[in-house]
């Protein structure tokens, strides 16, 4: 007879929420290692079946699927995705109180702006919020067999098996200690739009942004520093190599991202324009050709 979904928590670890319940077929050791001896990026092979990665001590509901993982059948994320999410049994446990200490009063922008500064240098890992990562799922993940001793030895691959790193919108997620969780689509939640003529040149909305606007267009985020610079996490693909081509810095794009970098907003801004084919907007949600600005930094305290 099935189980009745119950109410549990993420641990005192960051949560992964999976796209597929069968971890060996997309998380296995040897094939990551073999992309990694040949020079490639084996987060490339797993960021597809990353949903999110939840902050520690959030709320979720699951119910029993099979003896390895549970069905995450609500969480702060789904309200993005259609699709079945999953989760380790080994990583979850019970719910006995309260267990989301991020969803409290805001922080103040000050400390957003020093977190930012702070997660210079993350992995980026599709989903992540984390600039720790959970070993605790890594060691789950070695007892199940899905990655060997010698595997985790190799620094990616232990990246990979803790969930350590932030995507652009987990970006925000870690600076704000988990206040904010989700993606470039709700930072519209944040603030207001700011009103951008279409024809606006790219120097002129760099002198209009403000510390913690966030910069969004469809598929990415970037957030305002202030003095002129925008704070990302970005992978490697056609927004690194577009950004990589505007301020070089590194023999590739992908030693130059594939981590959280501060950049000149200037240079970003052009590189939307011209290399991308963006142009600015005051309307919800960006289309395709075009990119929007949030005032976030009015959500936080002064």
């Amino acid at each position: 007879m099935p189980q009745a979904p119950r109410e549990i928590r993420t641990c005192a670890e960051p949560l992964t929420l999976w796209r597929r319940h069968d971890l060996h077929a997309f998380l296995h050791g040897g094939t990551l290692r073999a992309e990694v001896e040949a020079g490639r990026l084996a987060r490339l092979l797993v960021d597809p079946h990353i949903a999110k990665v939840l902050p520690s001590d959030r709320r979720v509901t699951v119910e029993r699927h099979d003896e390895v993982v549970a069905r995450v059948v609500t969480s702060a994320y789904h309200r993005y995705v259609d699709e079945p999410l999953y989760a380790l049994n080994d990583v979850l446990e019970p719910f006995h109180g309260s267990c989301t200490p991020g969803a409290g009063r805001p922080p103040t922008r000050a400390r957003v702006l020093a977190r930012l500064v702070e997660l210079v240098g993350t992995p980026y890992l599709f989903g992540g919020t984390s600039e720790r990562g959970s070993s605790r799922q890594r060691d789950v993940l070695l007892e199940l067999g899905t990655f060997a001793p010698h595997d985790l030895e190799h620094p990616e691959l232990d990246r990979i098996a803790r969930a350590h790193g932030v995507d652009c919108s987990g970006l925000l997620n870690a600076a704000t200690d988990g206040v904010f969780i989700g993606d470039s689509r709700d930072t519209v939640h944040l603030g207001p739009v700011v009103d951008l003529r279409d024809d606006t040149p790219p120097a002129e909305v760099a002198r209009m942004l403000e510390p913690l606007d966030v910069l969004v267009w469809k598929g990415h985020m970037v957030v305002a520093l202030g003095d002129g610079r925008i704070i990302q996490a970005v992978g490697d693909g056609t927004n690194a190599n577009a950004f990589f081509a505007e301020c070089g810095g590194a023999p590739t794009a992908w030693q130059r991202y594939n981590r959280v970098a501060i950049d000149p907003a200037r240079a970003i801004l052009d590189a939307l324009s011209h290399r991308l084919g963006k142009r600015p907007s005051s309307q919800w949600p960006p289309s395709k050709d075009t990119y929007a600005i949030v005032r976030c930094g009015r959500s936080f305290q002064t």
